[in-house]
């Protein structure tokens, strides 16, 4: 189902499928959004950053969805941290990720690079590689230059 507004098909009944996810992350049409302290990472003032999934690994790992959700549940455990990966959908426009041949288009997620316990570490190189190639967090809680879209193609 696409939202309005949204040239991303969330298919929302695919989310419980680790195995979808996990295809889907890996991609190399994917494409991340990435936040710290909910702050997105811009590319220009109407530009979002979109980083892959090689940039990301170090702070989710191989992969963060081989654990089905019943079982994360069962194990959760408050005192471990993992970073929140939210998979916002797919654009169809582009079909090169497929997933059971009727699925098709580039995956999109979002990420918290947020420095926080174990991942302060490599999460803090990751901001000094992104910002030394001249990217910076938006600052504020409303950014007004982006475009109604951006963050999605065009």
């Amino acid at each position: 189902m696409r939202t309005v507004g949204s040239p991303l098909n969330r298919v929302s009944f695919l989310r419980p499928d680790h195995d979808f996810l996990s295809q889907a992350l890996k991609h190399p049409s994917t494409s991340v959004l990435l936040f710290n302290k909910l702050e997105p990472l811009l590319k220009s003032p109407t530009e979002l950053y979109r980083a892959n999934y090689s940039e990301v690994q170090s702070i989710i790992g191989e992969d963060p969805f081989v654990t089905s959700e019943k079982d994360q549940i069962a194990e959760y455990n408050s005192s471990k941290y993992t970073p929140l990966i939210v998979f916002l959908g797919l654009d169809e426009k582009n079909e090169d990720f497929k997933y059971k041949e009727h699925y098709k288009g580039q995956p999109y997620f979002a990420l918290d690079i947020t420095p926080k316990l174990s991942v302060t570490e490599a999460a803090e190189k990751l901001i000094k590689d992104v910002e030394g190639k001249g990217l910076h967090f938006s600052k504020g809680r409303v950014n007004m230059s982006l475009q109604a879209q951006e963050g999605m193609p065009a």
